[in-house]
């Protein structure tokens, strides 16, 4: 279960600096939740909380937690070692024991796979109208594969993350809370940038 601590801590001080700067995407994130909050009969006064339910259909709001796992993701490097010579896809060589660093990183920020905008914070990279949507009904939006290798939040291939949807759950149930409930602003003057440290990196400072 605590397989899953840093990645939740690392996305969501993130997730909430940005949309401090990002407030179409407070506002896209609010009117998905908005039929959920009308369908409660809670007071108006008390703070609304969404469980993992209510928030599992939400895609846009998912969109932008994997958006930011993209950019700050948990882990900077995936170390691995190399247990038998081989050859890589691409025709690199390489020996038993040799150690193959991967910048997860860099790979979040890298051209070919995300575009010429991939510096860019952009939800909307990771969904896709459904054209299945009959009968003039309006177009779904739903979440687009990536594949794993091209993005290595949750590792990939047979070492990905066991926790990853408990992960992204908990972390779709208190981003909702936070941005449905208060509005979040960035204190003036304040420097946030990641902490090179490679436990650390990632936090928001």
């Amino acid at each position: 279960m605590v397989s899953r601590r840093d990645t939740v801590s690392t996305t969501l001080p993130w997730f909430f600096y940005n949309h401090a700067m990002k407030l179409h995407v407070v506002s896209a994130i609010r009117d998905e939740l908005a039929p959920i909050a009308a369908a409660r009969k809670d007071d108006d006064t008390m703070m609304m909380t969404f469980s993992s339910e209510d928030t599992k259909p939400l895609v846009y709001l998912q969109a932008t937690l994997l958006e930011m796992l993209r950019l700050y993701p948990p882990g900077c490097f995936e170390r691995k070692t190399v247990v038998t010579d081989d050859v890589m896809p691409r025709g690199h060589e390489v020996r038993a024991g040799d150690t193959v660093l991967i910048s997860a990183y860099s790979m979040g920020r890298m051209e070919s796979p995300w575009g010429k905008d991939c510096y860019e914070y952009r939800p909307e990279r990771w969904l896709y109208d459904d054209d299945d949507v009959g009968g003039g009904a309006r177009k779904k939006k739903r979440l687009r594969y990536v594949a794993s290798h091209m993005f290595l939040a949750f590792n990939s291939g047979p070492r990905m993350c066991l926790r990853k949807h408990i992960a992204i759950m908990q972390m779709k149930t208190v981003a909702a809370a936070v941005v449905w409930n208060f509005d979040v602003e960035v204190v003036e003057g304040h420097t946030v940038e990641p902490k090179l440290s490679y436990e650390e990196w990632g936090h928001a400072q």
